[in-house]
């Protein structure tokens, strides 16, 4: 009888361990969709690619080359990193970053290299690479 309770106790444990592994797993399914929402689609890149533009010109920063480097591909998504050369002020940088960080797609700032303006003291230089992440 001893043998039998623990048994039946031994089942009560390991299936109330099966509910919370279902929750867990649940939970793990919504934020894994929730960041595949936020990777556009190959065919999207152009239209994120646009709104880095349009944060840049709407805080006043003059764009000048963008470039694509080569994409690496990992599993389930391919990082576009793009090479921008920016210009304008400190604050301008600053508003451009923070408004980049709010997009809905995922972003990332790998390399940023700001240089001061010799003939105008005001005015920064910025050479970055952003990246630009999305599913294949």
């Amino acid at each position: 009888m001893n043998a039998k309770l623990a048994k039946l106790n031994e089942f009560e444990r390991l299936s109330t361990q099966a509910d919370d592994i279902g929750k867990q797993l649940s939970r793990l399914s919504e934020a894994v969709e929730f960041f595949r929402n936020k990777l556009p689609s190959e065919s999207e890149i152009h239209k994120v690619l646009e709104s880095i533009t349009l944060i840049a010109q709407k805080e006043g920063l003059a764009a000048g080359t963008i470039t694509a480097l080569k994409t690496k591909d990992c599993n389930g998504y391919i990082e576009q990193p793009l090479k921008m050369e920016l210009a304008g002020n400190f604050y301008a940088f600053y508003s451009f970053l923070v408004e980049a960080e709010k997009l809905s797609r995922i972003v990332r700032v790998r390399e940023l290299e700001l240089e001061k303006n010799d003939k105008n003291p005001n005015e920064l230089k910025a050479n970055l690479v952003i990246s630009v992440f999305f599913s294949t």
